[in-house]
C-alpha cells in the first residue's frame, strides 16, 4: 500500500513538472530577476543583467529598456524590435532567466525544508511541497492555502525565527485571507489532481502538525493515531490494530477541558452492539484499555 502511494506521488509530480516545463517561457519578468541575454551572431552583446525595481534593465545600444511585466517571449520580441529599429538587421534575441527572484511563494509548518520558493512558471501545490522536501512525519494532510497581502519580510522572519511553526491566527494577522483547505489525502495519497491548485506570487502554503489521539494498553499497536474530525472511539481502537485477547471490557477516555481532566468510562461490548453509544473523540484524547483480570 505504501509503495503504491509513493508511486502515485512520483508519477503525479513527473506529470505536473512535464506539463509546466513547456510553459516557462511564459514566466512574467519582475524586479530582482537576473536575465542572461544573447543576440544571435553578436557575441559582444551577451550580458547577464538584473531587473531593477522599476522593471528596467540596462543593455547595450538601447540603454534603458523595460521588461518588467512582460513574459520571456514578449521581452525577447520587444528587444528584437528595439534593436532592429535602429541598430541591427533582423536580430534574434534569446532571454534566459538565470535567477528567479520576482515571484515567490512561502511554505510554512510541518515540511522538511520550510522557506520561500521562486515561481519559475506555472507552479502547483504539489511541486512546491516537493521543493520543500515533502511533508514531515508529523505533517497533517489538511493543507492550508492562504492568499492576501502579507508582508514578505514578516513571513521570512517567521521562517527564520520560529522554525516556520507560526499558527493560523498569526498568519491571518500578517494580512492573509482565510485559508482555502486542500485535501492532502486526496492529493498525495490518491493522486487527485483537482486538489493540485496553481499558485501565484505571495501565496502561503501552511501545513499544520497532525492532530492525534492516543490509544494505550491492550491494543495491538499502542500509541498515537491520526485524528480527523468526527473520529470515534471504535475507529481509534481499530486504527491502533484492535484490542488484544486480554483487553478488559471497560475503556477509560481522558480529556482536558479548560485545563481540567475529564474522564469517561465506557463499555466496549455495549458500544460494539449499539454504535449510537460510541464516543466522538477530540484531539489529544487519551484512551486506555486495561488488561482484564484472569
Amino acid at each position: 500500500m505504501y509503495t503504491n502511494r509513493v508511486k502515485k506521488f512520483v508519477l503525479l509530480l513527473i506529470f505536473t513538472t512535464a506539463v509546466c516545463a513547456w510553459a516557462q517561457s511564459g514566466y512574467e519578468i519582475g524586479p530582482g530577476d537576473e536575465l542572461r541575454i544573447s543576440v544571435y551572431d553578436e557575441p559582444d552583446l551577451e550580458r547577464v543583467v538584473s531587473v531593477q525595481s522599476d522593471g528596467t534593465i540596462r543593455f547595450p545600444l538601447v540603454r534603458v529598456f523595460k521588461v518588467g511585466g512582460l513574459t520571456v517571449q514578449e521581452a525577447e520580441k520587444a528587444l528584437e524590435e528595439a534593436l532592429g529599429a535602429q541598430f541591427l538587421v533582423d536580430p534574434q534575441v534569446t532571454i534566459e532567466v538565470k535567477e528567479y527572484k520576482a515571484h515567490t511563494v512561502y511554505v510554512l509548518g510541518s515540511v522538511r525544508k520550510p522557506g520561500f520558493f521562486a515561481l519559475t512558471g506555472p507552479t502547483t501545490v504539489l511541486e512546491v511541497i516537493s521543493k520543500a522536501g515533502g511533508l514531515s512525519e508529523d505533517g497533517s494532510r489538511r493543507i492550508l492555502l492562504m492568499r492576501g497581502s502579507a508582508d514578505p519580510a514578516r513571513l521570512r522572519q517567521m521562517i527564520e525565527q520560529s522554525g516556520a511553526q507560526a499558527g493560523e491566527e498569526e498568519l491571518r494577522r500578517a494580512g492573509l485571507e482565510p485559508p482555502e483547505i486542500i485535501d492532502g489525502r486526496k492529493l498525495i495519497d490518491e493522486g487527485d489532481t483537482s486538489q493540485n491548485r496553481l499558485l501565484k506570487s505571495g501565496d502561503v502554503l501552511y501545513i499544520p502538525k497532525m492532530k492525534k489521539v492516543y490509544v494505550l494498553g491492550e491494543v495491538a499497536r499502542p500509541g498515537g493515531v491520526p485524528y480527523d474530525e468526527g473520529l470515534t472511539l471504535l475507529q481509534a481502537v481499530s486504527l491502533a490494530g484492535g484490542t488484544t485477547q486480554m483487553a478488559a471490557n471497560t475503556i477509560t477516555v481522558t480529556r482536558k477541558v479548560d485545563g481540567q481532566e475529564k474522564r469517561f468510562k465506557l463499555k466496549l461490548k455495549a458500544i460494539m452492539s449499539d454504535t449510537s453509544k460510541d464516543l466522538v473523540l477530540e484531539p489529544d484524547d487519551v484512551i486506555v484499555i486495561k488488561r482484564r483480570w484472569l
